[in-house]
């Protein structure tokens, strides 16, 4: 199995990570940890243990910003355009294939700044265009974000997921783009 690995220049953005394979489940999260291919971070082991508890045989790990943080609250304040763009061709590039499921996986860290919010708003838009199908896992949080996988155990099943109910109810971006 081929290692996917897509990094800028100086490491500090990470845009994928995970295992091609023949049915991949593209895992987004909130942004990207310093994992790598083979050193691996709590999030990415369950992402690739729940993955395999539901029959699919890789994952890659996508998220709604790549700027690497082990926290969210330190992401920047606000969005560096180039980046996002970059990642939202990326992503785009995975939706492109023939059967693609989402696992929406931000948890509550959506809400640490207010620019990810429409980050998935564009992700959500692009993937419209596109075969994919939307997964959760678990009841979502109090807010009615879907989990985050990090305390998930490997058990877990993966439930079809009401994006577009999501975006309207929960989501709604602010109007102040960026």
């Amino acid at each position: 199995m081929d290692w996917i690995y897509e990094t800028d220049k100086t490491g500090n953005y990470r845009y994928s990570l995970g295992k091609k394979g023949k049915k991949t489940l593209i895992c987004i999260g909130v942004n990207p940890s310093q994992a790598k291919p083979e050193q691996y971070d709590g999030t990415v082991s369950s992402v690739e243990r729940i993955a395999l508890n539901n029959q699919f045989d890789s994952w890659i790990m996508l998220n709604l910003y790549p700027q690497r943080s082990a926290d969210a609250k330190l992401l920047h304040h606000k969005i560096e355009k180039k980046y996002h763009e970059q990642n939202l061709e990326i992503i785009e590039s995975y939706l492109e294939e023939d059967e693609v499921f989402i696992w929406a996986a931000w948890g509550n860290l959506i809400d640490s700044r207010p620019f990810l919010k429409h980050c998935l708003s564009d992700i959500f838009n692009m993937s419209q265009f596109y075969d994919c199908q939307w997964l959760s896992a678990g009841e979502h949080l109090k807010a009615g974000h879907p989990r985050h996988p990090l305390y998930l155990k490997k058990t877990t099943i993966l439930s079809e997921f009401d994006m577009e109910h999501y975006m309207e109810t929960v989501i709604q971006p602010e109007d102040d783009r960026f």
